[in-house]
């Protein structure tokens, strides 16, 4: 199967995870919770083929730098609609309005900007540099209206975990090339990917399991087998307490065996565009049903 019927396949599985989900915080009661358990299992297969595909193509692109902003300006369009979303009080309409700035972050924020700078441009201030850094102090912010979260900053969405980890991948593959960065410029990357993992943990939708399966990917790009292994493992790991999450994680492992390297249809901005749209969509038909309830 070819790159654009695996991100057919996960976009497919996320929306039923996110239509679940939806359902599951407006509580409107259309469907059971057995079957919406399942259709939120079924959603597991979505982020391992995401996350596996996001190293090939780390691999593949002639721009790391383009690419990475690519993804940021994903996470940028993504937060509001992720955030209204997710939140339960968006269906409650609590009369409060605060607007204030999460200062705990404003140091991750900074590392991020610093590490992105001094790895992938060079020292030279390009449009890549502010798409990134104004993703990450827009992380910053905390924005709530009328009881709603407008801007999260402890639950990002997923771009950002992403955007993170190809950051990261980046600098460990920049230290691995030798006599290309020196002992000053690696000990430094070395702090600064911890200090986003830890960051990462905090305020990541999933946390810093993404980025250590992104991590592990990555070092073991050129073998399938063992991608498909670590998939398998860290959907064990991540959710132990639900067998039939781990089987959908299971199932996506085993089935990228199949890849056959080639990409497939060129739709690529269809993918970017789709994740905050159907969480549009999906935000419009809860209050829909909520009104005719």
């Amino acid at each position: 199967m070819s790159t654009f019927t695996y991100k057919l396949i996960a976009t497919i599985f996320m929306f039923i995870d996110h239509l679940a989900a939806s359902f599951q915080i407006s509580n409107n009661g259309i469907l059971s919770n057995e079957i919406l358990s399942l259709m939120r299992s079924m959603g597991r297969v979505s982020l391992p083929i995401f996350a596996y595909f996001l190293v090939v193509s780390y691999g593949k692109t002639r721009n790391i730098s383009k690419y990475i902003s690519r993804i940021h300006l994903g996470a940028i369009i993504s937060q509001i609609p992720f955030s209204l979303l997710f939140n339960q009080s968006f269906y409650e309409y609590q009369p409060i309005n605060i607007f204030s700035y999460h200062y705990e972050n404003l140091i991750f924020t900074g590392l991020i900007i610093v590490s992105y700078f001094l790895f992938i441009t060079k020292r030279k201030f390009t449009k890549d540099l502010f798409i990134v850094s104004f993703a990450w102090i827009l992380a910053s912010l905390n924005i709530i209206y009328k009881g709603t979260y407008i801007f999260n900053p402890t639950d990002l969405n997923i771009f950002y975990e992403f955007g993170l980890s190809l950051i990261v991948i980046y600098m460990l593959d920049e230290i691995n090339k030798k006599n290309e960065v020196n002992p000053i410029r690696s000990i430094f990357a070395v702090i600064v990917i911890i200090g986003l993992s830890y960051y990462i943990d905090r305020v990541g939708n999933y946390g810093f399991s993404v980025l250590l399966l992104i991590m592990l990917l990555f070092a073991f790009r050129n073998n399938q087998y063992v991608q498909s292994g670590i998939i398998a493992l860290w959907g064990y790991f991540m959710y132990s307490y639900s067998i039939t999450n781990v089987i959908f994680v299971v199932l996506a492992g085993v089935s990228l065996l199949f890849y056959n390297g080639k990409k497939g249809r060129g739709l690529k901005s269809f993918f970017y565009i789709f994740y905050p749209v159907h969480m549009i969509i999906l935000i419009v038909l809860t209050i829909i049903i909520s009104n005719i309830r």
